[in-house]
Parts: structure tokens; C-alpha cells; sequence
């Protein structure tokens, strides 16, 4: 069967059985303060230091990091795909009227800016870490798109799904995935963790599944791109899949998708579907 994805629009959804490549988006496991979109974030995080600020500047496979891979040129699949270096701005990426607040990830030193939205603070942008001798389950299984360096400094990575929930146990294509409660840590720093199942439906059902508010004016096609009136600025990362009759990277520009885990069906494959305005037709093919 497949999953038609049509329109402007943003959903949780459940696929089996090929293995799929998706960006990922933490959770802090605190609720901040204010459930407002236009407020910054506040709660105080273990292990990553997490600040507000209501003025952060606003000036998919292996990397480097992982395995050694030749940095190839930028899809042309897609028209944004302006980033070159590891000096790329991401303030391009957000809202400039929005205030966000910021998070640093205390294994790598990196900052990512942070949004309270639907009674959460969400990453207001795509996890890039990388380093498999602090957790040996990324070897191999992340990428950046069409194995670019560049596009995981812009876009941020592309995880296997038990890269992302940091089991072996938990792929796309078996059933061995345990059961667990509450949130789970999987790649995400500590103090923060993937999204449930109802924490994505939750962010899915504002406005009305509609995508726009959600989606970046940038990194997208250019009759892809939103309005970004959240400040959530997804972009178009599009994904690496490898089933029967397609094998490698696809969708950059057109949709995005973030993993989700369902701790009370552990066994299903659950992510966030969000596709630019005018997309019709196959996003992810689920093979039953």
C-alpha cells in the first residue's frame, strides 16, 4: 500500500518493513513555563544547558564525522540548496519576529534554537550530532543528503530509526523493538527526548493540519515554501529509503519528516509527515 501525501499539509502516519532514513527533532522533557509560540523558551534542562532569549541572533548519509565519504555537490532536485560550508547562516531558516530560545548540546558544543509550542519546547530546528564514540550505534547509521557535509550543517542529519531511538533492536524491519514508558532519550541529549506519538499529533493539529505555519520560507522548492508564523521552520530534508525497485535519497525541496516513537506499540513505525504547499502524489512508500 502507499501513502498519499497531498497538498499542504502535516500528519502522523505509520509505514513497515523498508529501511528509511528521517531527520530528528528533540523534546524537552520539562514543560517551559508558557505553552505560547511567541514566547521563549525557559525551562531548565539537565546535561544541556538551555537559556531564553528574546533575541537569539537572527543574523539524507555518513558524514566526516562518521565514516569517511567525499562531499558531492547539493541535489539539484531542489532550488534552495544555497548552503556550501560549514559558514552557512541558518538564521535564513527562522523567523525573525518569533523568539526563540536556545539549547546547547553539552556532548558536541552545539547550539540549536528552541521553541515553546503546544505546551512543549520543541528544537526549532534538526539534530547534527554525529559522534559514534560517544554513542557507537551512529556508525552507519546516519547520513547527511546526497552524503553532503554541508547539507547536515544546513538541514541537520538523517537517522536510521534505531540510530534515533539508540537501539538495535529498533528497526524499520522486525519486530523486536521492547516495549518502554514514558519519554524516550534515544539520540537526543539528556533532558530532552523523541517525540511521542501524541506530542507529534499535537503539533500536527495546529491550524488545522495545515503545513505553512509550520514550514520555513527557505530550504524548500520554491512553490514549497510557508510562512513560518510558528517559528517551527521545518525544512523540505526529504529522506534516504532503501526498498525493493529505489535505493537513496529523494524528496529534498518537497517534504520533510521527523521520527516518532509510540511507546504503547513499540513495533510500529511511526513519524511526522509535513509536505510543501502544492505536493501531490507518493511521499514514503509503505510496503505491506
Amino acid at each position: 500500500s502507499y501513502l498519499s501525501l497531498n497538498g499542504e499539509s502535516v500528519s502522523v502516519s505509520g509505514f513497515t518493513t523498508f529501511p528509511v532514513h528521517l531527520p530528528v527533532r528533540c523534546i524537552a522533557d520539562k514543560a517551559p513555563a508558557s505553552s505560547s509560540s511567541a514566547k521563549s523558551s525557559s525551562s531548565s534542562v539537565s546535561s544541556s544547558s538551555v537559556k531564553s532569549s528574546s533575541s537569539v541572533s537572527s543574523s539524507s548519509f555518513s558524514s566526516s564525522s562518521v565514516s569517511s565519504s567525499s562531499a558531492k555537490s547539493s541535489s539539484s532536485e531542489s532550488s534552495s540548496s544555497e548552503e556550501s560550508s560549514s559558514s552557512f547562516d541558518k538564521t535564513v531558516l527562522f523567523n525573525s519576529s518569533v523568539s526563540y530560545g536556545e539549547m546547547t548540546d553539552s556532548r558536541d558544543g552545539q547550539t540549536y534554537r528552541t521553541l515553546n509550542i503546544a505546551g512543549r519546547t520543541w528544537m526549532a530546528e534538526n539534530l547534527n550530532f554525529a559522534d559514534s564514540s560517544k554513542l557507537p550505534i551512529l556508525e552507519g547509521n546516519n547520513r547527511c543528503y546526497d552524503d553532503n557535509p554541508s547539507e547536515c550543517v544546513a538541514f541537520g542529519r538523517l537517522y536510521s530509526r534505531e540510530a534515533a531511538l539508540n537501539d538495535r533492536r529498533c528497526t524499520c524491519y522486525n519486530g523486536t523493538c521492547p516495549s518502554m514508558s514514558g519519554n524516550v532519550q534515544g539520540i537526543c541529549p539528556s533532558g530532552w527526548h523523541i517525540p511521542s506519538k501524541s506530542e507529534a499529533e499535537q503539533l500536527a493539529n495546529l491550524n488545522g493540519n495545515q503545513a505553512s505555519s509550520l514550514n520555513s520560507s527557505y530550504g524548500w522548492n520554491a512553490d514549497h515554501r510557508g510562512n513560518n508564523s510558528t517559528g517551527m521552520s521545518f525544512v523540505g530534508t526529504g529522506v534516504y529509503q532503501r526498498q525493493t525497485g529505489y535505493v537513496g535519497f529523494k524528496g529534498k525541496g518537497n517534504y520533510t519528516n521527523l521520527w516518532v516513537y509510540d511507546a504503547s506499540t513499540p513495533n510500529e513505525n511511526w513519524y511526522l509527515m509535513n509536505v510543501g504547499k502544492g505536493t501531490t502524489g507518493n511521499g514514503i512508500i509503505a510496503v505491506s
